[in-house]
């Protein structure tokens, strides 16, 4: 009997630990997105997922390490996603994974120069703050382009401030352009420490050199005509173009057609940029509806009912339970307001296969 004691208590105290896990996080949608940019050395699950559910939970999946980020471009499997939750002892009533099969990455150190030679310039507008030498010059026009090649906002301009730079460079008349090699992940906005690679006119690298520098961003977005208040419908009157600083997520409307007929989830005063967040798509379903499912295989139409476990409006995908076997899958909604399978099978996160 001792015996048996000193093997069991570890399994019991394993199980009790992966349900709290799983239990912790029940609710949790995760949709994979097609592409995404990492910003740090590795990849964590909420900047390459849209991630709804409780908070708690959402904060605690959005943290799951999934690997070291890529040195330029790559791709994560969700097979690759699978077996992460899995360590994680996250089962499919706990968490529902939809959206992309594969999602490109894209490192933002990929967005800087090798070391070996400059970056290559991105279309868009960029100026900086009159600085001194060539050094300051070269070093803000490198982050400027920097910024537009991370957020990639159309229309963008960056301004750039050096607040402080390193000015021991005994070759700062050699200087014709540099490259970013190390950037702040908090980039728009506030200070950051950036360090950069310095290149003369023919491309041959001098050396390099560290700056404090303060990039600003401003792009053409839409703006309210009036105040917004939460609950209502955008209209054509209630919208222009106008110009809006970027935040630190670039996530602005850059086109207007992009929020009419829309519902506002927040208020926004007169003057004020919409963000994504302030906007949703109207329903058409509603978390605990029981709405028809179709699925299509070639030839073959089933169609099933289901029961919503989120809201959603037309193109969104949402988790469904289907009510007969339990289980969970992800549907997209369709404008008439029913559901699309939106994979041939009903789709389960790691941890269930064998139940």
């Amino acid at each position: 009997m001792p015996v048996t004691r000193c093997w069991t208590r570890p399994i019991m105290v394993a199980c009790m630990v992966a349900w709290a896990a799983a239990y912790a996080c029940a609710g949790v949608t995760v949709e994979l997105l097609e592409e995404a940019t990492v910003q740090g050395s590795h990849v964590r699950l909420g900047e390459v997922a849209r991630i709804t559910g409780p908070a708690a939970a959402r904060a605690r999946v959005q943290r799951i390490f999934l690997g070291p980020a890529p040195s330029g471009q790559g791709a994560l499997t969700r097979e690759r996603v699978l077996a992460r939750l899995r360590a994680h002892g996250l089962s499919g009533e706990a968490v529902i994974l939809c959206g992309a099969t594969e999602v490109r990455l894209t490192s933002g150190s990929a967005a800087q120069g090798s070391g070996d030679r400059p970056a290559v310039q991105p279309a868009g507008s960029y100026h900086a703050v009159p600085q001194q030498n060539t050094v300051q010059r070269a070093v803000s026009q490198a982050a400027a382009a920097y910024a537009l090649r991370v957020c990639r906002v159309p229309g963008a301009e960056a301004t750039v401030e050096v607040v402080r730079l390193d000015d021991d460079f005994d070759q700062a008349s050699r200087v014709r352009c540099a490259s970013v090699m190390q950037a702040p992940r908090l980039l728009l906005g506030r200070r950051g420490r950036f360090g950069f690679a310095l290149f003369d006119a023919s491309g041959e690298r001098l050396g390099s050199v560290e700056a404090v520098l303060r990039v600003t961003m401003r792009a053409p977005a839409v703006v309210a005509v009036r105040t917004l208040r939460r609950g209502a419908t955008v209209r054509p009157a209630d919208v222009r173009m106008g110009v809006a600083e970027l935040e630190a997520d670039c996530r602005l409307y850059t086109a207007m057609q992009a929020v009419i007929g829309k519902r506002m989830s927040e208020t926004v005063s007169a003057g004020d940029p919409l963000t994504q967040g302030a906007v949703e798509v109207p329903p058409l379903v509603k978390r605990g509806d029981v709405v028809p499912v179709t699925a299509r295989n070639g030839a073959f139409t089933v169609r099933q009912l289901a029961r919503a476990l989120d809201s959603g409006g037309a193109n969104q995908v949402i988790p469904v339970r289907n009510p007969e076997s339990g289980k969970n899958y992800c549907a997209r909604v369709t404008p008439d307001g029913e559901l699309e399978l939106v994979m041939p099978q009903e789709v389960f996160v790691a941890g269930t296969e064998g139940r």
